[in-house]
């Protein structure tokens, strides 16, 4: 369990890293804040935020001028030369998807010591700007702490680099801060929950945003998160225009889209107007329930989807990973499996869940281990909705 006392030292490192941070936020991000009160000056506040970008700590905290302690993801802590990173910004690693009493514990600890905590109650960065889920333990711990919460919203993070982008775009940081939110006693953990889901949602396709908005390259990763063709509907038919970064072009019927900096695809001739939010989810749709790639095949073979060159490892708690199976890799009628030298199979009832972490990667949490997948070109995005479809299904 990790433990760190607000000391002078602490103090001076955030006070030098705000001196930092300074022309980076407010002259290249152009991070703007507006306050609904003043931020507590002293005391214990559960500081909680929507979670748009991976640079969300820092842009969380920066305005505060207070030492901030984070909860964060533990594969953070097991990226080469990002450990220390985190942990001198005062993070602590929190394993997804498990019950982590360390964690936990040690975020009472500094809360209980008159810190700022902040945690991201969505857990995962979110991919389009709309609110992932939110587990029902937030409520809990604020009533178990009887916590002083501020929530800060980030408005247009999710605009400045979308999780799926491989460039930056030059759109301002809109943020604002609520004033201290103090739950009465007789709410309960439920209330609470939905009242945070409330407090953290944003409008995640703005119409207006204030000042120049530039960027370069902007489809360049856009496949993976609008794996098939909004017009003909082929599964992983989008490739980006090699003459032009911000249009994509489908290889199957020839439409094609110009992406502007606030996520939407502006279709040429008779392929329609869309947004990236709109067209993901269409994508959904568009496999069916049960997704299947192709329904002859899942009848006859019982597969769902496959890739010819896939690949699993074993997570090990530094972040050592050990290969399990390499070979075709298929979603089927009864789990994940490998078929080659060293087969392998997951049935379904052995997860708990799938998800893409830190660094894009597809990771599968078990009954007792965490699982890496690899998929070659094809979208994680688009595996993980297919095995967490299946998953739901059949567990």
């Amino acid at each position: 369990m990790e433990f760190v006392r607000e000391t002078w030292s602490f103090k001076v490192l955030w006070r030098l890293l705000w001196l930092v941070y300074v022309p980076f936020g407010v002259v290249l991000l152009r991070q703007r804040v507006r306050w609904e009160a003043p931020f507590p000056r002293k005391g214990s506040v559960l500081l909680l935020a929507n979670h748009v970008s991976f640079w969300d700590p820092m842009a969380v905290a920066w305005p505060l001028r207070r030492g901030v302690r984070y909860m964060a993801s533990a594969n953070l802590f097991r990226l080469p030369g990002v450990a220390w990173l985190v942990r001198s910004l005062g993070a602590f690693p929190k394993e997804r998807f498990v019950k982590d009493k360390d964690s936990v514990l040690t975020l009472v600890r500094c809360y209980e010591d008159g810190q700022v905590v902040s945690l991201f109650p969505e857990g995962l960065r979110t991919w389009d700007g709309r609110t992932a889920f939110v587990g029902p333990g937030i409520g809990r711990l604020i009533k178990r702490l009887d916590a002083r919460v501020v929530y800060c919203r980030n408005l247009t993070g999710h605009l400045s680099q979308p999780r799926w982008a491989d460039y930056p775009r030059w759109v301002p940081i809109e943020m604002e801060y609520s004033a201290p939110v103090q739950y009465p006693q007789e709410m309960t953990a439920e209330e609470i929950t939905a009242d945070v889901v409330e407090r953290i949602r944003i409008v995640h396709e703005p119409e207006h945003v204030r000042g120049p908005l530039l960027g370069w390259r902007l489809a360049h990763g856009l496949p993976s998160i609008v794996w098939f063709c909004p017009a003909c509907e082929e599964l992983e038919g989008l490739e980006v225009d090699p003459h032009n970064g911000s249009r994509v072009v489908c290889q199957h019927c020839g439409g094609a889209w110009v992406l502007n900096v606030l996520s939407r695809l502006k279709g040429e001739g008779d392929a329609p107007d869309t947004s990236v939010a709109q067209a993901s989810d269409v994508a959904k749709v568009a496999v069916g329930s049960p997704p299947a790639r192709d329904r002859e095949r899942l009848e006859s073979e019982g597969i769902a989807l496959s890739v010819e060159e896939g690949w699993v490892g074993r997570i090990h708690g530094k972040g050592d990973v050990r290969e399990l199976a390499q070979g075709p890799l298929r979603v089927t009628l009864a789990g994940l499996e490998i078929t080659g030298e060293t087969p392998w199979v997951l049935p379904y009832d052995q997860m708990k869940v799938c998800f893409v972490d830190v660094g894009n990667q597809l990771q599968v949490r078990t009954l007792d281990a965490l699982l890496l997948l690899k998929t070659g070109e094809q979208s994680v995005l688009m595996w993980e909705h297919f095995i967490e479809s299946w998953r739901k299904l059949e567990s």
